[in-house]
């Protein structure tokens, strides 16, 4: 074979060769391109490490804390049992439990379960900066519907506040129309629980909660929790107010008293209540006497007491919150000597018209579509108070509504417990389960009132016939609430 032909053959050989092997490396392309979206694009595993766990297409998910979730689906009180029952520290998530590791005030603020807080998810995608900013927009089957906006670049986008039991349809699309990511997702649970960024805590929705003949609490209609504003330190920040707009609230009262409440709403857009209530239980019912401390905080500090101005001069001194000023050092040593039976019964009949003040509030907000957040400053004993008053009214089984309000065992420092606490409580042990103050303090009374009847006719006559509020507003609140 002459050399002349095997350098031919050579270079026929080459174009063959090359051809393999640019075929080769389209089928390697094409196989990493076909490949399942994972840690792809411009991030990599690393950033997806700080995503909430990953919800996709048609999963099914748990809305609410795994901790919540137990207790509500185990416990089961019967009415009038109250007294000498409760099942809360048989469960893991708060101080006092009898089961985990317990939490100290030294371990707390590291190993807190966060059973207060709703469960997160994150939708994810393959980041790529050239779609620009992009805009998530999430849907339920109850008609509720929110646009979140998201910087360029990013690959994930975390949600929360879940409701239970519903059906969600989520699009997340560039500034120009393309769509990067949609889907279906369906929830399980039995409590729509709430965080609001970054420390609006033990918050949750009284929705879903069945009532003795057979209908439903509405959900995103009236909310229970923590303080959403201090006069101390920013709870909400910027994201956090838009949450709470997002959520559907437009109501906030205020139940915190002279101490620490505001003037103003924690998110501007927000109706604001603020009557100014130094306690819970029966004295804020206004059906048995308060402290002298705080039947005085009332004479000198609340607007709705008989004293002049004249009075209240010599025991005040300035604040920067609430009417903007607090008793000086003098004022209960000086007044109590001189306190009457005539102030006691004032005190009395002006907190039974702050409660009449405080359901209308959330009645009259419900009524014009703007859901209603209550609370005081932990969300346990006045607000405790206030979530016994709405669901009672609404027919909700008074063992059920127990269970409720001993979800607050749920929460951290600041909210389940005081940090004032440490010396008188060293353990700590959650001191506001159903056995105790406020819980046992007012539901005897409405038993009381309701004689032979339902928990609910005694919440409704003492509504009525002490407070004052109208049966046509308790009838109204109970039409726009249930289902």
């Amino acid at each position: 074979m002459s050399k002349r032909f095997l350098t031919l053959l050579f270079l026929l050989t080459i174009p063959l060769f090359a051809a393999c092997k640019q075929d080769n490396t389209n089928k390697e392309e094409n196989q990493k391109e076909s490949q399942p979206q994972e840690q792809t694009g411009e991030f990599d595993g690393e950033e997806w490490a700080k995503a909430a766990p990953m919800i996709k297409d048609g999963d099914v998910v748990l809305a609410n804390s795994e901790l919540t979730q137990k207790f509500i689906a185990e416990v089961n009180y019967a009415d009038k049992t109250y007294a000498n029952e409760t099942k809360i520290f048989d469960y893991y998530g708060g101080f006092g439990s009898k089961v985990g590791e317990p939490l100290t005030w030294s371990n707390w603020s590291k190993n807190w379960p966060d059973g207060d807080k709703p469960n997160s998810y994150s939708i994810r995608w393959n980041g790529d900066s050239s779609y620009g900013k992009l805009k998530l927009h999430l849907a339920d089957d109850l008609g509720w519907a929110a646009d979140t906006d998201i910087k360029a670049g990013a690959c994930y986008v975390d949600i929360t506040n879940l409701v239970p039991n519903d059906k969600y349809t989520f699009k997340v699309t560039a500034a120009d129309g393309t769509v990067i990511t949609e889907g279906k997702f369906s929830t399980t649970g039995n409590l729509h629980q709430v965080f609001f960024k970054t420390k609006c805590r033990n918050a949750r929705d009284l929705g879903g909660w069945k009532t003795e003949d057979g209908k439903t609490i509405k959900y995103r209609k009236v909310y229970r929790g923590g303080r959403m504003n201090d006069p101390w330190e920013v709870m909400l920040n910027a994201t956090g107010k838009k949450e709470v707009l997002a959520e559907g609230i437009g109501a906030e009262l205020e139940l915190r008293g002279s101490d620490d409440f505001m003037l103003v709403p924690a998110v501007d857009e927000m109706d604001h209540c603020h009557p100014c209530i130094e306690e819970g239980g029966k004295v804020m019912l206004g059906v048995t006497k308060p402290s002298a401390k705080n039947l005085i905080k009332w004479l000198v500090l609340d607007p709705t007491s008989p004293w002049t101005e004249e009075q209240r001069v010599p025991y005040r001194v300035t604040t920067s919150h609430g009417y903007g000023y607090k008793l000086s050092d003098n004022a209960v040593t000086d007044i109590t000597p001189t306190l009457t039976e005539q102030d006691y019964t004032a005190f009395q009949a002006a907190y039974k018209a702050k409660t009449k003040e405080c359901f209308e509030f959330v009645a009259n907000s419900v009524h014009a579509g703007k859901g209603c957040y209550f609370h005081c400053s932990l969300g346990r004993d006045r607000t405790g108070t206030m979530g016994v008053i709405i669901m009672g009214v609404l027919g909700v089984r008074e063992g059920e509504i127990s269970k409720e309000y001993e979800l607050t065992y749920f929460a951290p420092v600041g909210f389940s417990v005081s940090s004032s606490d440490k010396e008188t409580n060293t353990q700590p042990v959650f001191k506001n389960d159903r056995t105790h103050w406020v819980y046992s303090d007012i539901v005897p009374y409405f038993w009381q009132l309701a004689g032979s009847g339902s928990f609910a006719s005694g919440v409704e006559k003492y509504l009525v016939q002490e407070a004052g509020v109208s049966q046509a507003l308790i009838d109204q609140f109970r039409s726009d609430m249930l289902q």
